[in-house]
């Protein structure tokens, strides 16, 4: 019988040694007792390690236990997508994080970043939207303006430009040019 508490006492060293052996940089949230593996902390190492998709896991974990954490984690999940596939995956999700905060310095981050990233897709209406969104908020009023004047010089030379082009294909052929749907002729030697 004294065999049997020994056994369980070994039992109970074993998870312990076995936590004591983890490799470093492993999570070790009962060693530690403090940060929850995860933690801001935790996500954040992630994104700065270069691991985003992990790092936009964990942030959106955070962000969907709702929380002080919630919205400046559902921020940083988009940024990791963005790390990972680009404005395409990612410029809706701002979107979505801008409406789910609103008036909020996280939404207005959101809304800055989805018109960077409209801008950068060539998506000028959606960049506009986006922009004019932060003329009411004073830390963004500025730098949306400035944004909002080049994206109306490029709405521009996208127009000079589809107005040359249409202009180019209802001009008649230069003289002496074959005509664009005209086959070439055939020397009758041939």
């Amino acid at each position: 019988r004294e065999e049997e508490p020994a056994k369980d006492a070994e039992a109970s060293a074993a998870p312990a040694e076995a936590k004591s052996d983890a490799a470093p940089g492993a999570d070790t949230e009962a060693l530690a007792g403090s940060e929850p593996v995860d933690s801001m902390e935790a996500a954040t190492a992630a994104f700065q390690g270069g691991r985003y998709v992990e790092a936009q896991r964990r942030f959106e974990e955070i962000a969907a236990r709702g929380g002080s954490d919630a919205p400046a984690a559902a921020l940083q999940a988009v940024e990791a997508l963005r790390r990972q596939r680009g404005c395409p995956a990612a410029a809706p999700r701002y979107d979505d994080v801008h409406s789910r905060y609103p008036g909020s310095s996280v939404g207005s981050e959101a809304a800055w970043q989805a018109g960077d990233c409209y801008r950068a897709l060539g998506e000028l209406t959606h960049a506009r939207q986006s922009l004019e969104s932060l003329l009411e908020v004073p830390e963004y009023r500025s730098r949306a303006q400035t944004a909002l004047q080049e994206l109306s010089a490029r709405e521009e030379q996208v127009a000079t430009a589809a107005r040359k082009a249409k202009a180019a294909a209802a001009a008649p052929p230069a003289a002496g040019a074959p005509a664009p749907d005209a086959a070439p002729k055939r020397n009758a030697a041939q």
